[in-house]
């Protein structure tokens, strides 16, 4: 009984949307300009003159005279690309529903990662594709034929989405169905590629409407590549989150000065935070710092071998092949990692002692960064 009262309920709310579809796209008031006649031109009386005529307001005659007039005119904005996804951008100068997609950090094959995301949105909406050419091109089946609606001129203001590509709710007037394109175009450097969506064929059961308008038909096309935005911004976001469970990774290098230090796989302000906790474990401690010239002005001292210290125990007890004197520590930020440099007296220290610390200095950082 429930069921059924829910069922009636929500019948009743898509007739009502349907019944209400037109006011909303249409322009408030009257269309009465539409029925209005040309003036006569003015005639001067005797003795006077006319003042100078203006074409300035002049409608053009036949310019645009095939398309929709007054309460014709669908005046609801279309549904716009969203690159919620790092690296996704639009080209402003855009006439097709297409969007780009650039290297970032930890994507660094773009075209299969946002291939793949491609391929799990249509997995998940239970589409099949054809014609399938890896990281260049496919065609989809009947997108969605239960949740996919033709009626996507406007936004639906009554609290009902029916459509499953994100947050863009549509009308549910009569069902319709629709088959993609999808075409990759990745740059030869292979850093930045792009997704275009074209839609090749339409069917309203129960009408003989052939193609839908141009504007439904690029919101449909739109809101199927805002899923696909969504699901990289996901496997982004994905990524994040099991770095972050998995701790920041240090590799040894050279900073920019070529000499030698430990290059951390994290952006600045967090290697910034993640190295003064690994000093600390390390019995350095912190006289001053500088974060805008990424400086910490250190003193080492060896830890303590004494009784408690063998009773506790904790990773102040791992001793670095360091002098207990002063150092300085220095962090720049290089692309999206992050150099870590260890000087005495201005000078780096050698190649050997840099990796000596290695492991230790590697494994502190990671174990810090997941506190």
């Amino acid at each position: 009984m429930r069921l059924a009262k829910v069922t009636t309920a929500i019948l009743a709310a898509l007739a009502v949307t349907a019944c209400s579809s037109n006011n909303r796209e249409r322009a408030q008031g009257d269309f009465d300009y539409t029925q209005a006649q040309t003036s006569a031109d003015l005639k001067a009386p005797s003795g006077l003159e006319l003042p100078a005529n203006s074409d300035s307001y002049e409608i053009p005659v036949g310019e645009n005279s095939s398309g929709p007039v007054g309460q014709d005119v669908n005046v609801t904005a279309p549904i716009q690309v969203r690159p919620i996804a790092a690296g996704s951008r639009v080209d402003e100068n855009e006439t097709q529903v297409r969007v780009f997609f650039d290297e970032v950090e930890d994507f660094d094959n773009i075209a299969a990662q946002v291939w793949q995301a491609l391929e799990t949105t249509l997995t998940e909406l239970g589409v099949s594709t054809s014609n399938e050419q890896t990281e260049t091109l496919l065609q989809t089946d009947w997108i969605a034929p239960e949740v996919v609606f033709a009626a996507i001129d406007s936004d639906a203001d009554d609290g009902w989405s029916w459509w499953p590509f994100g947050d863009d709710e549509v009308e549910q007037v009569r069902p319709a169905y629709y088959q993609f394109v999808v075409t990759m175009n990745t740059e030869p450097h292979g850093r930045t590629t792009s997704l275009l969506v074209d839609t090749i064929a339409f069917k309203r059961p129960g009408t003989q409407q052939q193609m839908p308008t141009a504007k439904a038909q690029r919101n449909a096309e739109t809101l199927f590549l805002n899923a696909v935005i969504t699901e990289v911004n996901r496997m982004q976001q994905r990524h994040v989150i099991e770095r972050q469970r998995s701790g920041i990774s240090t590799e040894l290098g050279f900073n920019a000065d070529g000499d030698p230090a430990y290059i951390i796989d994290s952006d600045f302000e967090s290697a910034w935070a993640v190295t003064g906790l690994m000093l600390e474990a390390l019995n350095f401690d912190v006289d001053d710092l500088n974060k805008s010239s990424g400086r910490y002005y250190v003193s080492y001292e060896k830890p303590s071998s004494g009784f408690l210290s063998a009773l506790w125990g904790s990773s102040n007890d791992l001793e670095l092949p360091l002098a207990e004197t002063d150092y300085q520590v220095v962090l720049i930020e290089q692309g999206e990692r992050t150099s870590l440099t260890i000087e005495q007296n201005g000078e780096a220290l050698p190649a050997n002692v840099v990796s000596d610390m290695f492991a230790t200095i590697a494994e502190q950082i990671k174990q810090q960064s997941m506190r």
